[in-house]
């Protein structure tokens, strides 16, 4: 049920905030260690069904005011490894954070309880990493209800 939360908060936030989404396949679910996914809930990784559409994708998400990439606000952060791109949702609680290839090939997609980006968010989302060094990892049904409360439309509602 954790993916499937988290699944239906990518999207919804994805489609509230302008994303599209649509040519993309689901690679995997959680972090990459090794090559191989974890299977955590956090985050998941999308492939591009083909160049045009990876384009396309880092042409429009660069032309969308809702985020702001890491190239013109140095407090989104580093791209993950892997990746050369990373962009960050303007909105302080419930952020998400789409990391891409230069080419918009792959895409890893999470979304955080803070967002570094901004002066209220920062602070907290420096003790969100540190919660995640430790193994915390976001929990997709708090996230949930914060997109709720943001406004963003999911849908279904998924229980623990």
């Amino acid at each position: 049920m954790s993916q499937q939360a988290a699944f239906l908060n990518f999207t919804a936030d994805a489609q509230a905030s302008g994303v599209n989404l649509a040519g993309y396949t689901i690679a995997s679910f959680g972090n990459i260690q090794n090559g191989v996914a974890d299977g955590a809930a956090d985050r998941f990784t999308l492939t591009a069904n083909s160049d045009i559409i990876g384009d396309a994708f880092i042409n429009a998400l660069g032309g969308n005011r809702q985020y702001t990439s890491n190239r013109t606000n140095p407090f989104v952060g580093l791209p993950h490894p892997g990746y050369q791109l990373n962009y960050r949702q303007n909105v302080t609680q419930y952020s998400m954070q789409i990391n891409a290839t230069a080419s918009g090939g792959q895409l890893e997609i999470d979304i955080d309880y803070y967002n570094p980006a901004t002066w209220g968010g920062f602070l907290a989302h420096l003790d969100e990493i540190d919660q995640n060094s430790a193994g915390a990892r976001t929990d997709p049904f708090v996230v949930m209800d914060g997109l709720r409360k943001r406004g963003v439309a999911l849908g279904h509602n998924c229980k623990k």
